[in-house]
């Protein structure tokens, strides 16, 4: 078995791409914002308020002063909307659910949700997040000191919250397919082209075959989920009220109208693709780094093995766990999974001292805003301490959005917040973490910001 390595916290950097000095020509962009989107920023934008450029005849602009995102995310969210792009590369998954809908339809669709993601609802799933997270750790080493590959660990575990919360059960034969699709999704239906970028310019390139088998798949595989509740439902088998069920039985509160089927299997693919993924990512970064810093990992520890993680009281634990909180919310403002927000403009506009014409793409890139030169003190330092409460750095709107902002903030935001700190609270009251290889773990933009290279996590059990 590999040992750790010992890290310097003074000196030590979590892994990050260089930035290069100056922003890359249209050709090597093409070459490499298919294999990673983070390693296209070069250093103005780390550093500009408006960054624009111009290509294939398509103008475009990178917004990282936090007033003018407030502009296009909560101003005047009605000329911003989602852009080609980001319809091409999400819509495969997600269709026409909550993540790209607009306008009415949006509208709509977020007022009939909401009630599944309230606080009290929330409250009802927690005993599941508690339940998944002691299955999972059931199998990790026991006896002594074992290699878990973190990635996979923490995937089939967000996987398996997934499918209870949502779907009252395990995947079972289901989750081999499932997996297989999300890393096709990831790595390639999402990795952006040529074409893509043809299509965000207005061109009409040929029609996308590529994503057209995988959504053909996906769709298959939610419609038997669909299927498999109906059937329970109709032979009066009590179907439990988990998030499926909910939606089967949602009525617009306006006016009275339920979900289509095909609305219903966006609604699904959308929380699967959207929600399971993002999720699993912000763990594993989130582990990664504790496993590099011992003495953070010591002090969040130290809150975790005192709160109450019961399954009636975890829901609320983390007012007792201050620090580990901020010690996620730090790992997320380095690590945000959905580390771009595209809009386009489909209306004239001024953003600044910019004229913005329709059909121009307007990027906030929270991957960029987080590591931002002129809104972060050594943005490139994990310091969990700037999320405590009191702090200068925390609670500044539109500076930390892994979550995005506005009337379109994330509907699982809280979801998620409770189900790491579980996570991650659990994981440490059992387990001492370490990166056997921290240098051997880079992250890389693709949907989301996923650890690549080795990304095994020596755990030692603490009894």
């Amino acid at each position: 078995m590999p040992d750790a390595v010992t890290i310097d916290p003074a000196s030590w950097r979590p892994p990050a791409p260089v930035p290069r000095p100056h922003r890359l020509s249209r050709w090597s962009m093409l070459r490499r914002v298919g294999d990673d989107l983070l390693a296209t920023w070069s250093a103005p934008a780390f550093d500009a308020s408006l960054l624009t450029w111009r290509m294939f005849g398509h103008d475009s602009v990178l917004v990282n002063d936090p007033a003018l995102i407030r502009h296009v995310m909560v101003d005047s969210q009605s000329v911003y909307w989602k852009s080609v792009i980001a319809r091409r590369l999400l819509g495969p998954g997600v269709g026409n659910g909550l993540l790209l809908s607009e306008g009415a339809v949006w509208q709509r669709q977020r007022r009939t949700l909401a009630p599944a993601f309230t606080p009290r609802a929330i409250a009802a799933l927690v005993p599941t997040f508690v339940a998944a997270t002691d299955d999972a750790l059931a199998g990790w080493p026991a006896g002594g000191a074992g290699l878990v590959d973190g990635l996979r660990a923490v995937e089939r575990l967000t996987l398996d919250i997934a499918a209870r919360t949502m779907f009252s059960t395990a995947l079972g034969p289901h989750l081999d397919t499932f997996a297989r699709l999300v890393e096709e999704f990831q790595h390639k239906v999402g990795r952006p082209d040529l074409l893509d970028l043809l299509a965000a310019g207005g061109l009409n390139p040929l029609p996308d075959f590529r994503r057209a088998g995988f959504k053909a798949r996906w769709r298959r595989m939610i419609d038997g989920f669909i299927a498999e509740r109906q059937a329970a439902r109709h032979a009066g088998d009590g179907a439990p009220r988990d998030v499926l069920d909910i939606l089967l039985s949602a009525k617009d509160p306006d006016t009275g109208a339920g979900f289509t089927h095909a609305e219903i299997r966006d609604q699904v693919g959308t929380m699967l693709a959207a929600g399971f993924e993002t999720t699993a990512m912000a763990l594993y970064w989130t582990l990664y780094i504790l496993g590099c810093r011992p003495e953070t990992q010591e002090r969040a520890r130290a809150e975790a093995l005192a709160a109450d993680l019961s399954p009636a009281a975890a829901g609320s634990a983390q007012d007792a766990m201050p620090y580990l909180v901020a010690v996620i919310l730090e790992s997320l403002r380095l690590y945000p999974p959905a580390h771009t927000v595209s809009r386009m403009a489909v209306a004239p506009d001024r953003l600044g001292d910019i004229d913005i014409r329709p059909g121009t793409t307007v990027l906030v890139s929270p991957y960029v805003l987080h590591r931002h030169r002129r809104l972060w003190s050594e943005p490139d330092v994990f310091r969990p301490e700037r999320f405590l409460p009191g702090s200068a750095e925390a609670d500044r709107p539109y500076t930390w959005l892994p979550f995005g902002g506005g009337p379109r903030i994330c509907i699982g935001m809280a979801f998620a917040r409770v189900e790491m700190a579980v996570v991650v609270a659990k994981i440490l009251r059992r387990y001492r973490l370490t990166v056997p290889n921290p240098d051997g773990v880079r992250p890389v933009g693709k949907v989301t910001i996923v650890p690549v290279g080795d990304t095994g996590l020596l755990v030692h059990p603490l009894s």
